[in-house]
């Protein structure tokens, strides 16, 4: 083979390689999702996601019920994107970050006297123990109240079944 045609070689098998991968069909939302299932979906037609436990499931039609509302059917063409749930999350640890950092701040503003200090008074004896007491404090509010906090976590679904 001559040196002059191998790039017109190799440009012409990528061509044809990338014309076989763009026609081979998209896998379907069917193989992929399960009766019962809960999952977050964007559609085109709706301005927000729809999340709920899956009804039904077809190669033309994705039927989805929201918690507490009727069940919503969404044709396969108009899905944007489908999530699947991984469960709930506590959200302490990121109450504990907020919570540090508000002790933090606030111990620079508590009253510092080292000459009228000590547990009958409102003053702390140094800076030091001023920020380490409303770090303290306010760390175990902010992780108590991230407890009781909880965020759904999402894996993103392509047609394949992957995720």
């Amino acid at each position: 083979m001559n040196m002059r045609r191998a790039p017109l070689a190799i440009a012409v098998v990528l061509a044809f390689a990338t014309v076989a991968a763009a026609q081979t069909p998209a896998p379907s939302l069917a193989s992929s999702l399960t009766i019962g299932q809960r999952v977050r979906v964007h559609s085109n037609a709706e301005p927000r996601s729809i999340i709920g436990g899956i009804s039904a499931v077809d190669d033309e039609f994705l039927t989805v019920v929201p918690d507490g509302r009727s069940a919503v059917k969404i044709p396969a063409r108009e899905i944007a994107s489908v999530d699947a749930s991984r469960g709930r999350k506590r959200n302490w640890l990121k109450g504990l970050a907020v919570g540090v950092a508000i002790g933090v701040a606030s111990g620079f503003a508590f009253e510092v006297d080292p000459a009228y200090c000590g547990p009958d008074t409102a003053y702390f004896c140094s800076r030091g123990e001023a920020v380490g007491a409303g770090t303290i404090v306010f760390g175990a509010i902010g992780a108590g109240i991230g407890a009781f906090i909880t965020s759904e976590r999402w894996t993103p679904i392509d047609g394949s079944g992957r995720r």
